[in-house]
């Protein structure tokens, strides 16, 4: 077993977990910044534990005979030939912080908070909020093949690792091509491929002779790539490295053709636009046309004096000192580009052969309300929004056979009857799992709710429950269209046959 895999197996034995982090003060959800004094004064005991936590976390040089004592039986020599660890005279060095998140172990650069010092050019950022949105946002079912691009740390490589026979993760940096290599050893994952270069060129050769067709394509890929808008300097992982939103727009022109037939894609972007509510209008132009059904999500925008001050901010954070901190070189650059607004969202692709246009679907969401995995939700979504996109009138979709979805909860406020017992108001339906997209009930479509169990046409159900209720079931019908479309078209109900 290689080394870094036995250290994986070794460190929660030793109590480095997350919870033991957190209760140095790490992850705090006020943003508030760790204590190094405090954490550090916690961790002076020569525990193994402290041993691990000073040296992975807080970024010590510790005496070699602790570590050799908290990593027994593996061999520190053996981590420094791995280049995880480095000798300096009697103590050791971590190269990089080891982050449990999940179920997994991420690897991450040490910041300027950790060590005082600027961060390289290649430097390698750790899971932070579009990592895990994006993770959070990809559709996952088993998939043959998986790419990754502008893998970082590469934690999407990670997850997709579990659901796919391979994984290829690309980046312009060696460095992250060596991080995720070495995150893939620490989570005993041995079926991830590293590729260096830019976007799609790792991967495009061949692709348009047939014998090839299925080795250059993917079933899945996901990228959450540098896409900052910034002005020009060398910080990779804040956008200095291309024009404007010129990266992403390349990234959406070029992923359909490299999904195979139903495969899926899931992008984190910022893009620009000029006034605050044209945000929709770039991207669906660059989605025009190119075989995929598109559901973008938008979870904020912001002017182009709070972007810019927000960016500086993290590049004075970052300890740079070319035009990464420069506001008014940002400034410039995005009044350069027409960029009185920023957003940040999630692209969805799924590639479908339609005989009309597929279909472009915008959504405004707080990121903040997203309750773990959202991929189910997402597929049903998805492939909902395609069957309306496909039915001539409503009379398809009426003669679906739907069910409602097993990851909901119904809230319901009753009232006192005038008989004594208890009379219903109003309900609302909301997710447990993905965004909750908060739907109001009256009393009759909180009844009509249970009888969607996949087994009769949908029409068959509206009537029944119209019949019962002593109405017509012709005006029932009639009017069930914009009910029926708002509980599938936000994931409520989902197709057990046609």
């Amino acid at each position: 077993m290689h080394p870094i895999t036995q250290l994986a197996q070794l460190l929660p034995q030793r109590l480095y977990t997350r919870e033991t982090l957190r209760a140095l003060g790490a992850f705090s959800r006020a943003g508030i910044k760790l204590d190094r004094t405090n954490a550090l004064a916690q961790t002076a005991d020569n525990s193994p534990t402290s041993t691990l936590v000073r040296l992975f976390f807080l970024a010590q040089a510790v005496p070699a005979d602790a570590v050799a004592d908290a990593i027994a039986p593996i061999a520190t020599d053996d981590l420094v030939a791995a280049n995880l660890l480095t000798r300096e005279g009697d103590q050791v060095r971590s190269n990089h912080a080891i982050i449990p998140f999940g179920k997994h172990l991420t690897l991450r650069d040490w910041e300027p908070f950790d060590t005082g010092k600027p961060l390289a050019p290649d430097h390698v950022l750790g899971v932070g909020l579009a990592t895990s949105l994006l993770a959070a946002l990809t559709i996952r079912r088993k998939a043959e093949r998986v790419l990754d691009i502008g893998c970082g740390q590469g934690f999407q490589s990670l997850c997709a690792a579990e659901h796919a026979h391979s994984v290829i993760a690309t980046d312009v940096s060696q460095r992250s091509l060596d991080v995720t290599q070495m995150a893939a050893l620490l989570n005993g994952i041995s079926n991830i491929e590293t590729r260096l270069g830019s976007l799609f060129e790792p991967v495009a050769g061949g692709r348009t002779a047939s014998q090839n067709e299925r080795q250059n394509k993917f079933d899945l890929i996901v990228s959450n790539p540098p896409f900052v808008i910034a002005p020009k300097h060398d910080l990779v992982c804040l956008g200095g490295t291309h024009t404007g939103d010129s990266l992403v727009r390349e990234l959406l022109a070029n992923t359909p053709a490299y999904l195979v037939d139903d495969g899926c894609a899931s992008i984190t972007l910022n893009w620009h636009h000029k006034t605050e509510d044209d945000w929709p209008v770039r991207p669906h132009v660059w989605l025009d046309r190119n075989g995929c059904d598109c559901l973008l999500l938008k979870f904020y925008t912001e002017d182009a004096n709070t972007y810019a001050e927000k960016w500086v901010n993290e590049a004075d954070f970052a300890h740079q000192t070319s035009a990464a901190n420069n506001k008014q070189a940002w400034l410039a650059e995005l009044a350069k580009l027409g960029a009185n607004y920023i957003s940040m969202g999630c692209l969805i692709m799924r590639k479908r052969a339609t005989s009309n246009e597929n279909f472009f679907r915008v959504e405004e969401l707080d990121h903040h309300t997203l309750q773990g995995d959202a991929s189910d939700q997402l597929l049903t979504i998805m492939g909902n929004e395609a069957r309306f996109h496909e039915a001539a009138s409503m009379d398809d979709i009426l003669a679906l056979h739907l069910k409602l979805v097993s990851t909901v909860e119904l809230e319901q406020r009753v009232k006192q009857g005038t008989s004594g017992g208890w009379d219903i108001q109003r309900g609302v339906l909301r997710h447990t799992h993905g965004f909750p997209f908060d739907l109001g009930l009256d009393s009759n479509a909180i009844d009509l709710l249970s009888d969607f169990t996949g087994t009769r046409p949908a029409a068959d159900v509206i009537a029944a429950m119209a019949r019962r209720r002593r109405a017509d079931p012709a005006q029932a019908l009639a009017a069930s269209g914009k009910f029926l479309s708002k509980l599938m078209r936000y994931g409520f109900l989902e197709v057990t046959s046609d």
